[in-house]
């Protein structure tokens, strides 16, 4: 049965699940923005060849979203959080900060912001 408690509470890794999840709205928005205008192609290859077999961008949301949202119930349902999975979320969310950041920097240098 769930903790009732801690559901839906802001604890730590519901913090950084957020984060990570504005980042991936980002990195989703600038990404569209750099394919629909630019006309260039996703650096990823994994979502690259889901842009290529769908045709579509929504895919790509539908999957980071998914998968952040299996982050937090993973989260959510532990029974205790050991420090180290938290050191690899920051590690992550600093990684894909700086991933967003050029994506961001791309896009104003370009005037798509």
């Amino acid at each position: 049965m769930i903790d009732t408690n801690k559901t839906f509470s802001w604890q730590l890794h519901t913090i950084l699940v957020m984060v990570l999840l504005i980042l991936n709205l980002v990195d989703y928005h600038t990404t569209d923005l750099i394919l629909t205008i630019e006309g260039n192609y996703e650096a990823n290859p994994l979502m690259n060849y889901v842009i290529i077999a769908s045709g579509m961008m929504w895919p790509i949301l539908a999957i980071k979203l998914g998968i952040i949202g299996v982050m937090w119930w993973a989260f959510e349902i532990a029974v205790e959080v050991s420090a180290y999975l938290y050191a690899i979320l920051a590690v992550a969310i600093a990684t894909y900060t700086g991933v967003v950041a050029r994506s961001v920097h791309y896009c104003l240098e370009n005037g798509l912001l």
